[in-house]
């Protein structure tokens, strides 16, 4: 791919893997934080919601239902979503003057430009409980940093490298190689990495995988940003194919 259609082009990629319920299913965290969500014209209406940081994104967006919360609309543009099926224009809104700020932290982050989206592709074995931190000597120490985890709050919030001040790294706690490590931003600590070969909490028996590319076009001009849509596969094995995989044994 030539740099200058890469350049007009970015692709945003999430990738979920949920295994199969007869095999060990380890569970794994993601830099997913509880931050305070307001808009700049009415800061008396604040929203405790988890935001996912994405360093493989570049752009925002917003849960639908939690700009609902806010009480607050923006004009809808018109995004052309690709995908490897196809491509279809939809309806978003870019909503500006959102503000963030960590639970325990004392610094607001003004967002940029941001869209509004039904789905965040976040599960919630991916959010870090203090509890875990404390099942990893490397990690003990920022366990009381942590929010117990809170099944009343939902991923509502995408935060891409146009917002780096909000994901950029501050501090690092890399443990081993194949250790969960934890990463301190502006909007406080998080823990990313496997970090138990126990239940997960994974409903279904399959591989979803998301990749997708979109331009919004408004007018004459064309400005970028990214739409995750599931795509949900399954393998499906047959008994010839286990007799065969026995023969070769």
């Amino acid at each position: 791919m030539n740099s200058e259609l890469s350049r007009s082009n970015p692709i945003s990629h999430c990738i979920e893997v949920c295994h199969l319920n007869n095999h060990a299913k380890p569970v794994s965290h993601s830099l997913i934080v509880p931050v305070w969500l307001h808009h700049e014209d009415n800061p008396g209406n604040k929203l405790l919601v988890y935001a996912l940081l994405d360093d493989q994104s570049d752009a925002c967006f917003i849960k639908q239902l939690a700009l609902e919360k806010l009480s607050v609309s923006y004009p809808e543009v018109q995004p052309k979503l690709s995908t490897v099926l196809a491509q279809e224009a939809i309806t978003s809104q870019k909503i500006s003057s959102l503000v963030i700020q960590g639970v325990n932290e004392s610094t607001e982050i003004s967002l940029p430009g941001t869209y509004t989206r039904h789905i965040i592709p976040a599960r919630c074995g991916q959010i870090h409980r203090p509890e875990t931190a404390r099942k990893w000597p490397h990690l003990n120490r920022i366990a009381e940093h942590l929010l117990p985890y809170r099944d009343d709050l939902d991923v509502s919030l995408l935060l891409g490298i146009n917002c780096a001040r909000a994901i950029r790294p501050r501090e690092v706690i890399p443990g081993n190689d194949d250790d969960p490590y934890a990463k301190r931003t502006a909007l406080g600590w998080g823990v990313i990495g496997m970090v138990t070969p126990g239940t997960d909490q994974c409903d279904e028996e399959s591989i979803r995988v998301s990749c997708t590319v979109t331009c919004e076009v408004q007018f004459s001009q064309r400005k970028m940003c990214h739409f995750a849509l599931k795509t949900i596969t399954k393998e499906v094995l047959s008994p010839v194919t286990f007799k065969y995989t026995a023969c070769l044994s």
